[in-house]
């Protein structure tokens, strides 16, 4: 599953709209509907921008080698 789709379903697991959210991201709601419909992909400071205004976090994990 896409990050993004796990955003766009947490936002509106919320109640949350586009709008509120964007704000929070300091970012226009047209640029969050391009996020969420996939015409526009958001940068890894949007990424963690908006899950922070959703109350959560981003986490990079890399594997451990076997060894």
């Amino acid at each position: 599953m896409r990050v993004t789709n796990i955003l766009c379903r947490e936002r509106a697991r919320q109640g949350r709209t586009q709008n509120e959210v964007a704000r929070s991201m300091g970012r226009a709601q047209t640029t969050l509907s391009r996020y969420e419909n996939g015409s526009m992909l958001p940068d890894v400071e949007a990424l963690f921008l908006w899950a922070a205004a959703l109350g959560g976090r981003v986490v990079v994990e890399f594997p451990k080698e076997a060894a």
